[in-house]
């Protein structure tokens, strides 16, 4: 937990996958010897990752889709840090809360986390090879304000998260419900999910069972 916090503490996008890579090794070989879900008061999870300063945040309709075409401005929406900050904080705030999730829970979702940094990585050193840095450009901030709305409840979270995967945000919601439902301890069956974009409110119709 301390280190799922410390990342999504974490603003330098290089750091963020350095510490990163870390804590997926140390989790993996053992020199992280305890979760750390299960402690009285764990560290708590940022409402919203800070960024460097140099970054530009803006609305989602705001950055010009007569752009799009343009191949950094593609793979610079790409390498957005969002997906590694979502992998993070989905350890970090729902560990806590559902204290019976096995370790896979945990291992499938840091190697997310770990996957998403190396796709980071590799689309920062070909934009630096396209003279266009990384935060040279607009970037939005949709995937955690999704986050956000359904921080109470994980099936929630990915339920939305898995959704947007149709409207090409991210490929990543895929991944996670996948891992979570799947192959983590978590069975879940979904009747209907609604995300109404216009009011920012979510409604899902689900059941959630763990064990």
């Amino acid at each position: 937990m301390e280190w799922a916090v410390l990342i999504l503490n974490t603003p330098n996008p290089t750091l963020k996958v350095d510490r990163t890579r870390y804590a997926v090794h140390a989790f993996r070989t053992g020199t992280i010897a305890s979760i750390g879900n299960k402690v009285a008061h764990p560290p708590v999870p940022p409402a919203q990752p800070p960024r460097e300063t140099d970054m530009n945040i803006i609305e989602p309709g705001k950055i010009q889709s007569g752009k799009r075409k343009n191949r950094a401005v593609m793979l610079h929406a790409l390498a957005n840090i969002e997906q590694i900050d979502l992998a993070w904080n989905i350890i970090a705030r729902f560990g806590p809360m559902h204290k019976d999730l096995p370790v896979a829970f945990f291992s499938d979702f840091s190697k997310v986390a770990l996957d998403e940094g190396k796709h980071c990585s590799l689309l920062r050193a070909r934009l630096d090879s396209l003279s266009t840095p990384y935060s040279s450009l607009p970037v939005h901030a949709s995937l955690w304000e999704s986050a956000s709305h359904t921080s109470a409840s994980p099936l929630f979270r990915l339920a939305i998260i898995f959704a947007s995967v149709g409207s090409g945000r991210t490929f990543s919601g895929a991944i996670l419900l996948g891992s979570m439902a799947s192959r983590s301890g978590i069975r879940a069956t979904f009747s209907s999910v609604n995300h109404s974009r216009g009011s920012g409110r979510y409604h899902a119709h689900s059941r959630v069972d763990l064990f």
